[in-house]
């Protein structure tokens, strides 16, 4: 099993379905390598291939039988960035031929990316569930801001700013909700006054990581 090539190993898995045999096998063999970007390695064997090859004949294979229903647990997990951006790109194509993905991540980006529909889980239970766009423009309308500080400062700091909506302080990062972009303004001036020492200072509107964290009321942490 180890030692057979990624031609080979589509072959056995299709006879599993009682779908192998002639021409057509070869054919639909190669479509699939195709799909996947895998073309030329249909001699190559799976212990060769790199972390995004690897994830990326593992689709290939559970296309085999013409799956209605793809599903995908962190298929992008362990990649690197190009890696990533790839599967993302071939999951798109793959769903565009009419097959539904289900799939789990750790990556709010690429949820909000990929998904038509997202549900939002914490210890094991469904908190929202819907489009990304509406969940973000529901449950997060306001602009986020995040810098670091070379102290550690306590949230009730911004109190007497009612701009700040809401306040996530994790030593050395903080984050925060304010109501709209002309209170930034606000948020500098007390920090300067107060010659706390900020740096990488940022500026977003609402995504679904935020979603999270109204939901949850703490920081999404990517595993």
């Amino acid at each position: 099993m180890h030692h057979l090539t990624l031609g080979e190993l589509l072959d056995l898995f299709a006879s599993l379905y009682d779908n192998s045999g002639g021409s057509s096998s070869a054919k639909r063999r190669m479509t699939l390598l195709q799909i996947v970007g895998l073309q030329d390695k249909q001699r190559a064997e799976f212990k060769d291939l790199s972390g995004g090859q690897k994830q990326r004949f593992t689709i290939a294979s559970s296309l085999v039988h013409h799956p209605e229903i793809l599903f995908l647990d962190e298929p992008t997990t362990g990649l690197d960035p190009a890696a990533r951006r790839q599967m993302w790109q071939l999951i798109k194509d793959i769903n565009a031929q009419g097959i539904t993905v289900v799939l789990t991540t750790h990556y709010m980006e690429e949820a909000e990316y990929l998904c038509h529909r997202v549900a939002i889980l914490d210890q094991g239970r469904i908190l929202e569930i819907d489009e990304p766009k509406k969940l973000i423009d529901r449950l997060s309308d306001t602009t986020q801001i995040s810098f670091f500080t070379e102290n550690k400062i306590d949230q009730q700091f911004f109190q007497n700013i009612p701009e700040v909506k809401k306040v996530f302080a994790n030593y050395p990062k903080v984050i925060l909700e304010i109501s709209s972009l002309d209170k930034i303004s606000a948020v500098v001036n007390l920090l300067k006054q107060h010659c706390v020492i900020f740096y990488g200072f940022t500026v977003k509107t609402a995504t679904l990581e935020d979603v999270y964290l109204d939901l949850t009321g703490k920081e999404y942490e990517e595993e």
